[in-house]
């Protein structure tokens, strides 16, 4: 098999570039570009933070209900469950405001930080009441 020449290899590419045929690819590229540039843009930053703080509201309603489900229908919690679950809601609610309160420069470690925490807190309550 004969390999193809510099100038017919490159004439080739141009034809295909004439036609469109390659221009998808390079759009697709470009547009993921843009969009993981757009992630740190304010607007998506605002939006991120608004749906962390409904996440937050939410598991604050479940934290609450899940205390009073315990004290008055009398279930047994194990202790390190409970303690484990405690500081896993402690970590995120510290978490969230560093989030909230996170510099441009800041945001992707924030980020990271409540996403981690939030995972740890979901474990946490997978394994209430299983010691």
């Amino acid at each position: 098999m004969r390999i193809p020449s510099l100038p017919l290899l490159a004439a080739g590419v141009l034809a295909l570039a004439a036609t469109g045929a390659i221009a998808q690819p390079l759009q697709l590229h470009t547009a993921q570009a843009s969009s993981l540039a757009a992630a740190d843009l304010p607007s998506d930053r605002d939006t991120y933070t608004r749906k962390a703080d409904d996440d937050m509201r939410t598991w604050q309603q479940k934290m609450h209900d899940f205390g009073e489900t315990t004290e008055v229908e009398g279930k047994q919690v194990g202790k390190s469950a409970r303690d484990g679950l405690a500081t896993a809601w402690t970590n995120t609610q510290i978490e969230s405001r560093k989030l909230r309160d996170a510099t441009a420069e800041g945001w992707q470690a924030a980020k990271h930080g409540f996403e981690r925490a939030s995972h740890n807190l979901s474990e946490a309550w997978d394994k209430r009441g299983t010691d």
